[in-house]
């Protein structure tokens, strides 16, 4: 009988791998294309930070040429409006003296006239004779209630003060005599007061009255005054157009002692001899 014969198996190679034979080994979940791929990095790259950057210099641009725009623009309109309102203002001023001009010769043509001089030295005399007169009860009772339900009532509404019953009640009998024939009647009525030619009562203020007061009242219309006044030297109204509460009053001691027309008068008065 043939004994069996038995062969050992290959060895292994202890010794180092060969790099070329390793060549083709794969690690497990490995590229097998033998090349491991690169990571990339976050973020935006070069180009579009350049273009950023660029949109943001012409958006700060835009922003610079529309503020600079504007303040331009404001600054513009507001010259224009102040050159306007500069223009305006001229033309007003203008149009204002032109028309005062225009008053004051007016005045003067119609108070220099032989008529005006007339009626003022007539009106003086007759007011002078009114010095002495008296006011029939009845009349006198007309003129106070007139003041105090009428003319005081109106003038704190329109003023928005309080004034008493009697504070422009006249004093002298010149100018009660006046306002009670010739102002209290037409309660504030001045259309109507300024067409009473003659109120009957037969004095020479009256006659006065009647002969002159169609002029001076033709003169207020055509000339759109407030009223027409004549005052003697001594500061007396003796004569109103209008037959208002100032009819008879003195303007330099008298309720209107405060108003324009009683500085004109004392400054009048101080150069007359």
């Amino acid at each position: 009988m043939t004994a069996p014969v038995l062969e050992e198996p290959p060895s292994t190679p202890t010794g180092p791998t060969d790099p070329a034979a390793s060549e083709g080994a794969v690690a497990p979940g490995g590229d097998p294309s033998g090349r491991s791929k690169r990571r990339r990095r976050g973020g935006l790259s070069i180009q579009s930070k350049l273009l950023i950057m660029l949109l943001g210099v012409s958006i700060l641009s835009a922003l610079v040429t529309g503020l600079i725009g504007y303040v331009n623009a404001t600054s513009s309109l507001k010259q224009a409006a102040l050159n306007q309102l500069t223009s305006v203002r001229e033309t007003r001023a203008a149009e204002i003296t032109r028309v005062f001009a225009n008053v004051r010769s007016a005045v003067v043509l119609g108070s220099s006239n032989q008529s005006a001089i007339d009626a003022s030295t007539t009106f003086n005399a007759a007011f002078d004779e009114l010095g002495t007169s008296t006011v029939p009860a009845d009349r006198a009772a007309q003129l106070d209630s007139f003041y105090a339900n009428t003319f005081v009532p109106q003038l704190d509404k329109q003023s928005g003060e309080t004034y008493a019953d009697n504070a422009f009640t006249p004093t002298t009998p010149a100018e009660q005599y006046l306002q009670s024939y010739y102002t209290a009647p037409y309660k504030l009525d001045y259309d109507k007061a300024i067409e009473n030619q003659d109120a009957g009562d037969g004095s020479a203020w009256s006659a006065a009255n009647a002969k002159y007061n169609g002029y001076f009242r033709d003169l207020v219309g055509n000339l759109n005054f407030d009223d027409a006044l004549l005052l003697d030297t001594k500061g007396n109204v003796v004569y109103s157009a209008y037959k208002g509460t100032d009819l008879g009053s003195n303007v330099l001691t008298g309720p209107y002692k405060e108003s324009v027309l009683s500085g004109h008068t004392s400054r009048f008065s101080r150069r007359t001899p």
